[in-house]
């Protein structure tokens, strides 16, 4: 099987020597362990990047978010309703993470016009400060002008699938809120894993920057992309970049953690990592990471939306934390 392949950015990663095999071994074996913080090969780089308390919290929420998507796909052989369950696991997750201003749910978009969108896995909607009016039963629509965030869940994002969110983002951009209630709410997706590159990925919703989400995530490949307002970059245009793992350089810096190009998954911070190629490099994804971003640009594309306070935890995200390998 292929290495996941992505082009070097304005972000190249830095490189660091190659260890003798044996070495190399050691340190894999540890790798992530609480002895990576404590033991040191030859060239004194210590094996593993201490982790802030936010950092640590969200590789734990990810390790929970993906015990139960490994369960259901272990006991649902339907894949509609394996995807269904893949949804239900991360509004779980959003309900405990979002305001209690924000609800959680599914169904469609509508406007004053009675024109509908596409069928949305999961909307993030004010529960505070707008009448539920078409909730005296189960909600299943949802007046565009309520809506904070819709997000489309992918187990795992296939080049289909990829132009199923191009068509959907499409579709809800034609919804035409009531003047002075707000704009189209922002289109978010998340996938769990990929079945194409991260190159590819890029590449293709670059070509439709006007349909391309506001916010994506790929967990498993570490992939972050979105609008350069919503990723904070400097660039003028839809762009992405992996949250890869870092290590110390033993100078009190740090750099990208390299991994054996002969794998496909290594074990990083406790759970099987992504193996993913660089430029000329393969380096380990970091989803925890990678989550932690998702969910810190998510919230704030909420309280965007909603005029809200932005949140307090963005403050708490370093620069390290927040890097991310352009592609």
């Amino acid at each position: 099987m292929r290495l996941p392949h992505a082009s070097p950015g304005s972000a190249p990663p830095l490189a660091r020597d190659k260890q003798a095999v044996s070495t190399e071994q050691i340190r894999r074996s540890i790798r992530g362990s609480p002895m990576a913080r404590e033991w040191s090969g030859p060239d004194s780089l210590t094996l593993s990047l201490p982790m802030s308390a936010l950092e640590a919290y969200w590789a734990g929420v990810l390790q929970r978010l993906r015990a139960e998507v490994d369960v259901f796909a272990r006991l649902v052989n339907h894949m509609g309703e394996r995807g269904r369950m893949n949804e239900l696991a991360l509004s779980h997750l959003l309900e405990s993470f979002v305001p209690e201003s924000t609800g959680v749910g599914t169904g469609l978009l509508i406007d004053s016009q009675d024109y509908q969108g596409s069928q949305t896995d999961v909307i993030l909607f004010d529960q505070a400060n707008q009448p539920a009016v078409m909730a005296q039963t189960t909600q299943v629509l949802f007046p565009v002008e309520v809506v904070q965030a819709t997000i489309e869940v992918k187990t795992k994002l296939s080049s289909s699938d990829i132009s199923d969110c191009i068509e959907k983002n499409e579709r809800q951009q034609k919804l035409k809120p009531v003047a002075g209630l707000g704009g189209v709410p922002p289109f978010v997706v998340l996938a769990y894993n990929a079945g194409v590159s991260p190159q590819t990925i890029t590449e293709t919703f670059k070509a439709q920057p006007d349909h391309a989400p506001d916010l994506l995530c790929v967990l498993d490949l570490g992939l972050i992309g979105g609008k350069p307002d919503v990723l904070s970059t400097t660039h003028q245009s839809w762009t992405a970049g992996l949250a890869l793992a870092q290590e110390e350089d033993g100078a009190g810096g740090w750099q990208l953690l390299r991994a054996d190009p002969a794998d496909e998954r290594e074990e990083y911070k406790g759970h099987s990592a992504a193996v993913v190629a660089y430029g000329d490099q393969t380096h380990i994804a970091d989803a925890g990471r990678a989550l932690l971003l998702f969910a810190d640009a998510l919230a704030r594309l909420v309280a965007t939306r909603s005029s809200g306070q932005p949140p307090a935890f963005s403050n708490y995200l370093s620069d390290r934390t927040r890097r991310l390998e352009l592609l």
